[in-house]
């Protein structure tokens, strides 16, 4: 609800297009709670998306918003930081933790905070996404791999 809350007071943001299946009617509740905002226009609902298309929507999309409340560990922020693709993060579970310093957080319940952190993501500069790119890269499953067989074998 707040992406949706958020872009109904901020028309100057872009349309929000949600990709994921959606979990017991979240959909419906978005939808509806849009209609009764005036921003149904400005909201799109792709549903579940093969991973075959995650490089087209990071590639076209203008920033990722993540506002989980239970992101275990923050796989689509990776994802998104190591496509270039700026991101702003609610302050909750490992998302802070796993995007890169400066990534612009925002507080789940707030639609201001929310709107302060969209529209500094979507105003990185150059110099940041590359940081947050090379930050994503010291998640790779490799190392993960080799850090494990480290303690495994200094046991």
């Amino acid at each position: 609800m707040l992406l949706i809350e958020t872009i109904a007071r901020h028309p100057s943001l872009p349309p929000v297009v949600f990709a994921g299946a959606a979990k017991d009617g979240e959909d419906l509740r978005l939808r509806s709670r849009a209609r009764e905002l005036g921003v149904l226009n400005r909201v799109f609902f792709l549903g579940a998306v093969p991973d075959s298309d995650l490089p087209w929507l990071y590639a076209t999309a203008g920033c990722l918003a993540i506002p989980s409340r239970v992101e275990g560990f923050g796989i689509p922020a990776l994802e998104a930081q190591r496509a270039g693709l700026p991101l702003a993060v609610a302050r909750a579970g490992a998302l802070p933790e796993v995007s890169a310093e400066g990534t612009p957080l925002f507080d789940l319940e707030d639609p201001e905070s929310c709107a302060k952190a969209l529209k500094q993501a979507l105003a990185a500069p150059l110099h940041l996404i590359q940081r947050a790119q090379r930050h994503a890269d010291q998640f790779r499953w490799e190392t993960a791999a080799e850090r494990l067989y480290g303690i495994w074998m200094s046991q």
